[in-house]
């Protein structure tokens, strides 16, 4: 479950890679982030500069975007989680029956 991976990552991708017949033992990197959620650091100097993208090399670009950008953490309001939550009890209750596993942490509402 995504708690365990983020408790323990590699415990996590070392059962899952031998489930899928992997070996085991292949080195894993948890450090390096795939895929994260970016915003625009400063908005105005951004819109300033995209009209430059096309002509700005490859490597450079890569640099800029990782000063230009930040990774954007996705935090619901209360009102949002609330009523997520009123969405999913029933289906969280019902995954703690079928994992034999206690979820309450997820029906917490702060």
């Amino acid at each position: 479950m995504y708690d365990d991976y983020i408790n323990t990552p590699r415990a996590v991708l070392r059962d899952l890679f031998e489930f899928l017949g992997v070996d085991p033992s292949y080195p894993i990197d948890v450090t390096r982030r795939h895929n994260v959620t970016m915003r625009r650091r400063w908005p105005a100097l951004h819109r300033l500069l995209r009209p430059l993208r096309h002509v700005i090399p490859s490597g450079m670009a890569n640099v800029a975007r990782g000063w230009l950008l930040t990774p954007r953490l996705a935090t619901p309001n209360a009102e949002d989680r609330s009523h997520a939550l009123d969405v999913y009890r029933h289906d969280i209750r019902t995954l703690e029956t079928l994992l034999d596993r206690d979820l309450s942490a997820w029906l917490i509402t702060s």
